[in-house]
């Protein structure tokens, strides 16, 4: 509901006289609600349609559908941010398979009978909530809704956050991997892929230490042993070893990935030793001059999450 403050200034008099007006809807809410509603309650007494219209929210834009031809239409269209399922034929999950089978993402809300073994399917073949037809009111109803589609909207951005960040690691100039405790590696960046030779299947095959040089395997054992000792960062100078046997030299930068508190992989940062001194002079005076890249991957926390994927090139 909108209010608008309208003022009429009478020229006769000089007056000018202040009036509320309430007008609903008046304008369009940025944070407005779009539910397809699959009306097969057949007239219940307690329904969602009838308990939603009695509300007073304005938050929500309901479109109402029964035929099989809307609703298939409802799963096509793209359009809703929930879909509420109201029947009372027990249909309920056939219809989520069909909305699924369609590629409708978005969350799916299931009015079911009191039956505990009806809701714990519907929760696990992926049901974001259910609610009971017996307990049905129009605040559940509301709170349901929003709660579904607020969940939803977060995880929509985060994965977005760990798609541009993970594209940002494909584009740094520098090898990004991670590897787990046993030295296996579990992720790599495409410039990695690049430099190194392997293609990402294969590097998920191999140790760490097959893409060093044997002279500094003991070096990158001591530096991976610092890293989960000292639970910090850990930078020194080796050599790797490309798939074609060429040696490439690299300042890796290494720290522990942690999950509640104890590590589970190290991340590692090789940045080509050569191609660094070009583009930023030598190690001594390059500590204070972080390009963009390398600002990102040093003070962005969620890179840390993003790369724990199992790879960065698909």
């Amino acid at each position: 509901m909108f209010y608008w403050l309208v003022f009429h200034h009478t020229e006769e008099t000089g007056t000018t006289v202040t009036q509320t007006v309430r007008v609903r809807n008046a304008i369009r809410n940025p944070f407005m609600i779009r539910i397809l509603l699959i009306d097969h309650s057949f007239g219940h007494a307690s329904n969602v349609h009838a308990l939603l219209g009695a509300t007073e929210t304005t938050d929500f834009k309901v479109d109402c559908v029964s035929s099989y031809r809307e609703i298939l239409n409802g799963f096509r269209s793209r359009a809703y941010d929930v879909c509420l399922i109201d029947s009372v034929t027990d249909n309920g999950l056939r219809l989520f398979a069909q909305a699924r089978s369609l590629s409708f993402a978005a969350p799916v809300i299931l009015v079911i009978a009191n039956s505990a073994n009806t809701a714990v399917e519907a929760m696990r073949s992926g049901v974001a909530d259910c609610l009971v037809r017996d307990e049905l009111n129009g605040l559940q109803i509301e709170r349901s809704v929003c709660y579904v589609v607020e969940q939803a909207r977060s995880l929509s951005l985060q994965s977005q956050r760990e798609r541009r960040h993970l594209a940002l690691l494909d584009n740094a100039r520098a090898i990004v991997c991670t590897h787990d405790l046993d030295g296996r590696f579990t992720s790599i960046n495409r410039v990695g892929e690049r430099l190194i030779g392997y293609s990402v299947s294969e590097i998920l095959t191999m140790n760490v230490g097959q893409i060093v040089m044997p002279a500094y395997r003991g070096l990158l054992k001591k530096v991976i042993e610092q890293t989960l000792d000292a639970q910090t960062q850990v930078i020194e100078e080796i050599e790797l070893l490309t798939k074609s046997g060429s040696s490439l030299a690299v300042e890796i930068n290494s720290h522990p990935i942690q999950h509640h508190g104890r590590p589970i992989e190290v991340q590692v940062i090789a940045r080509p030793t050569e191609l660094y001194n070009y583009v930023y002079g030598s190690r001594d005076q390059i500590e204070p001059r972080l390009d963009s890249n390398d600002y990102l991957i040093h003070s962005t926390p969620d890179l840390a999450g993003a790369i724990s994927q199992p790879s960065f090139a698909q």
